[in-house]
């Protein structure tokens, strides 16, 4: 329900445009008009190894936090998503409002997922309960076929064993722009 979208790269402000979206996913591809080399390949096989560190790169607290891209780390928790939901994983990398859209990449530098929300800790504190970095992303899986079946190429890649911190760290912050709604 945005009437303007805009992208903010590397002190640089540009508009851009929906070209396809999904209101069930809550994933959106925009186009800016601009080439770019940054796009995060996915994990061809799919598989996600419990455990397995991840890092989360998002704009949380806009307006509060700084304005460049926040990193967080964490590691695959679960295969699913709450109560046992298909479609989502949980991570453990510290999410908050402004993380949602952020990749969740592999240290291989592969897209795994893309970080849809988190427990409301608020209203589980009223039961007694306290959990930490609960966090969900949608699989990557739902994220290609989304873009197969919308015509838009993208890049899979076999689990890359071989990465570390830093690779995932690089990879991700090259690729994301911070977004800007107005209505």
């Amino acid at each position: 329900d945005c009437t303007l979208v805009e992208a903010k790269k590397a002190g640089q402000t540009f508009e851009v445009q929906p070209r396809a979206e999904s209101a069930l996913l809550d994933l959106a591809v925009l186009d800016s008009g601009r080439a770019t080399t940054a796009a995060l390949p996915l994990r061809k096989d799919e598989t996600l190894v419990l455990g397995e560190s991840v890092t989360l790169v998002g704009f949380p607290l806009s307006g509060l936090l700084s304005s460049t891209p926040n990193v967080t780390r964490g590691n695959v928790s679960a295969r699913a998503g709450i109560k046992g939901s298909v479609g989502q994983f949980q991570f453990s990398a510290p999410t908050q409002p402004g993380s949602s859209g952020g990749p969740v990449v592999s240290d291989g530098g592969e897209l795994l997922g893309v970080a849809v929300g988190t427990l409301n800790v608020a209203s589980l504190a009223e039961q007694g309960l306290l959990p930490q970095n609960v966090n969900f992303a949608l699989d990557a899986k739902y994220v290609s076929e989304f873009l197969a079946r919308e015509k838009i190429a993208y890049q899979e890649v076999p689990a890359r064993t071989d990465g570390n911190m830093q690779r995932a760290n690089e990879a991700a912050i090259a690729a994301v722009v911070q977004l800007s709604c107005y209505q």
